[in-house]
């Protein structure tokens, strides 16, 4: 007795799966245009600090200055209380001090 198991090609198989997740990143995009918005940060003025830290490595990055760094970690409390992450960036890091 011969059992026969039609099975799709590898390339097509791949094709499937190409398929299936671009339609997946098709639905996080949808659902990111329907998504609520917020406030960008009004009560900072980025513009008085260097702009490196949005480069790449091999560009000129340099860590933020603190000081943006607060600013986006107050913003993100303002904007997510339910977080409750009160004290400052890396509190709940297990490595930090």
């Amino acid at each position: 007795m011969k059992i026969d198991i039609p099975l799709p090609s590898i390339a097509d198989q791949q094709a499937d799966i190409f398929e299936a997740a671009t339609e997946d990143g098709i639905q996080q995009l949808r659902g990111n245009l329907n998504a609520k918005r917020f406030p960008g940060l009004s009560d900072f003025d980025e513009g008085q600090f260097p702009r490196t830290h949005l480069l790449r490595e091999h560009e000129g990055w340099t860590p933020p200055p603190p000081e943006i760094v607060e600013a986006y970690f107050r913003h993100f409390q303002n904007a997510f209380p339910e977080h409750e992450a009160r004290q400052g960036p890396g509190a709940r890091n297990p490595t930090s001090g």
